[in-house]
């Protein structure tokens, strides 16, 4: 449920409309695929890419209508100016280059198109461990599970870097949980978080136990609580200069 609000509030402020062509960089399963699909409508269309193969066979099987094949964020395999929407969603902490995917991303759209970018601080989230100090420690070592985990306070400046226009944001996304259970996205959470640290050799297997007990504990006694926030931020491709009108026209005549 956590994450079907996220993905109602970002499709909310991606806006897209019946007839617009959208890209969705690391599209994963396809969940975000499916839902701009159905926004766009025939008369539109949807493109994902995601670096695993896996994931794009699964994303073919549950949107058919949607073009999904395998790519890196960093070298699109697409002309300029191919679409009016591009999302990416929870994959700008991981590429080795984020300079590199928003300019891709900035070539690709059409003049006027908005590119929006959804991420989040794992070092910052919220848990109701008793230890902090050790509740510190797992945050931090999990922090090297993506290569820029801080890259999200950045974005705004790296758009403008790219040469798009920082239009909105931050728009928050909260997932919260006072719960401790099967359905929200703490639980979940918590087990991929304790699973890189202790396989990485970055924490003690005891320790990291010891961490999930207190959120178990925090459960029983009814003051569990998690928080992590989405940010989302909102970049224009300008239709003068290098976002012209007429480049774009010249690319889809030679």
């Amino acid at each position: 449920p956590d994450v079907v609000e996220q993905r109602r509030r970002f499709i909310e402020l991606a806006k897209p409309v019946p007839g617009e062509s959208c890209l969705d960089i690391g599209c994963g399963p396809g969940f975000l695929v499916e839902q701009l699909q159905a926004a766009v409508g025939a008369a539109g269309s949807v493109t994902g890419i995601d670096h695993s193969e896996g994931m794009v066979q699964v994303g073919r099987l549950r949107c058919p209508s949607a073009k999904l094949l395998q790519a890196g964020a960093e070298e699109l395999p697409f002309p300029e100016c191919s679409f009016d929407l591009v999302s990416i969603t929870q994959v700008l902490v991981y590429v080795r280059d984020p300079v590199k995917a928003l300019s891709e991303a900035k070539r690709v759209l059409k003049p006027g198109g908005r590119l929006l970018v959804l991420d989040s601080i794992w070092s910052q989230s919220s848990w109701s461990g008793a230890d902090v100090h050790l509740q510190r420690r797992i945050l931090d070592a999990f922090d090297k599970h993506c290569s820029h985990p801080l890259v999200p306070m950045r974005i705004p400046e790296l758009l403008r870097t790219v040469g798009l226009e920082f239009a909105k944001g931050p728009h928050v996304i909260p997932l919260t949980n006072v719960v401790w259970d099967d359905v929200g996205f703490a639980k979940g959470a918590a087990a991929n978080v304790t699973k890189y640290v202790t396989e990485q050799g970055l924490i003690e297997k005891s320790d990291a136990e010891q961490w999930v007990a207190e959120l178990e504990e925090s459960a029983r006694n009814g003051t569990f609580f998690f928080n992590i926030n989405r940010y989302v931020f909102t970049g224009i491709k300008s239709k003068d200069k290098g976002g012209s009108d007429e480049s774009c026209k010249r690319q889809r005549t030679n």
